[in-house]
């Protein structure tokens, strides 16, 4: 299901962002001279807690995904063209807002448009559920959803970003996305045979109500940027963070989307590899909880080396035959080594991100290699040999590692 998608309508609806590069690179370089700077609150507990909890539910669309693009097959009857257009929209809104993002987050009350965003996606997630299989007005309800979505993980990396102990933040925020988005993969396929799409247009919209909830905890503002006059000194190391993570994405999605072929074609049943799929979810929380235990008590690459060594080493026990072991062992700790890369590679970008906007677009640079990743590796696939799918998750990976040399290497 996740590969017929992959293979579809993946790429992002982006606006022509040429048009606006003079604008967006006044916004990224010139900073905000009227943010506040209060870091007892930003770092206070509940300001924490407001950030963590925008940041899980906002992109909790994309945690579900695979539930989700399984309701539009079963139960609103779309075909694979519909459903690739469907999502491959609201992902497009959800990178767009990264990009409008640079506009508003350093100007505006993290408070206040957090909640008026969060308010608009619950809205957005109830008129959908009245859309029934209305094509037309569910696609353009469901990128209006994608922009809130979009918007509110934005916000939320930019304020964790700005947060004393980046890592642990990240770290936990990525625990919590985890961990519930795996107790949704165990509960929601059971709503979804009694309600169908309701039953997922039902979680989202009490999803964007518990980010609202979190909006309001949220700080007023972040820090003051701590640079604001351009110099080139300072964008180089945050474009190679940004460029790193869609490399990275890159390789991690061409193997994810089809990791469910290579067992089926390998003879493995669809419930171990629904059940494998499932339990990697609940095991990858390990990734970022170790994240979260060693934080920043060492040089950053270290982490990032031992996380992509580990990947590495799970796409070379794929190159032989596949059976229930090597499998179950590969989904696990792929995923592990994933969600421990994930924290530092946030970190570092907001760590050397000068101006305080650059953080900003991580959202969108993630987006971009998350749609690249499937499109690349089905243009070299071929019958059922996966071997191109595994050369460009370790090539890429590989590339990614190199890209933050540079920038971690020469950490405290």
């Amino acid at each position: 299901m996740v590969m017929e998608l992959s293979q579809r309508d993946t790429l992002f609806m982006y606006p022509q962002v040429s048009m606006l590069s003079s604008i967006i690179s006044r916004e990224i370089f010139m900073g905000n001279p009227s943010a506040v700077s209060n870091s007892t609150d930003l770092n206070g507990f509940k300001s924490i807690f407001g950030m963590i909890c925008v940041a899980v539910m906002g992109p909790m669309f994309f945690l579900i995904l695979p539930l989700y693009v399984g309701a539009l097959f079963d139960h609103l009857g779309f075909d694979h063209q519909q459903v690739g257009r469907l999502t491959s929209m609201e992902l497009g809104g959800s990178a767009l807002a990264s990009i409008v993002g640079l506009f508003w987050i350093r100007r505006l009350s993290w408070r206040h448009a957090g909640a008026c965003i969060a308010l608009a996606l619950c809205f957005f997630n109830v008129l959908s559920a009245f859309a029934g299989t209305n094509f037309d007005s569910l696609i353009l309800l469901r990128v209006c959803a994608g922009f809130c979505a979009g918007s509110l993980t934005s916000l939320a990396i930019v304020a964790l970003g700005d947060t004393e102990k980046i890592d642990r933040n990240y770290a936990w925020g990525l625990v919590c996305q985890l961990s519930i988005s795996a107790l949704l993969f165990f509960i929601l396929p059971i709503s979804i045979v009694t309600l169908g799409m309701n039953a997922i247009y039902t979680v989202l919209a009490g999803c964007a109500l518990v980010g609202l909830g979190g909006a309001l905890l949220l700080p007023v503002a972040g820090q003051r940027p701590r640079q604001v006059t351009f110099t080139l000194a300072g964008t180089g190391k945050p474009l190679l963070g940004l460029l790193g993570g869609t490399v990275f994405f890159i390789a991690v999605s061409a193997v994810w989307a089809f990791i469910e072929r290579m067992g089926v074609d390998a003879g493995l049943t669809n419930t171990f590899i629904g059940n494998a799929l499932g339990l990697s979810v609940l095991a990858s929380i390990a990734g970022a909880f170790i994240a979260s235990l060693i934080a920043d008590r060492f040089n950053r690459f270290w982490p990032m080396c031992v996380a992509m060594t580990g990947q590495l080493l799970c796409l070379l026990s794929l190159t032989g035959d596949i059976n229930t072991m090597t499998y179950f062992a590969f989904v696990i700790l792929y995923q592990i080594g994933w969600t421990l890369w994930v924290p530092y590679q946030l970190s570092v970008v907001a760590a050397v991100d000068n101006s305080g906007h650059f953080v900003v677009l991580i959202t969108f640079f993630q987006s971009t290699g998350i749609a690249l990743g499937p499109l690349l590796a089905a243009h070299f696939l071929s019958g059922v040999d996966y071997t191109p799918v595994l050369v460009i998750g370790a090539v890429f990976a590989i590339i990614s590692l190199l890209l933050f040399v540079p920038i971690t290497l020469g950490e405290k």
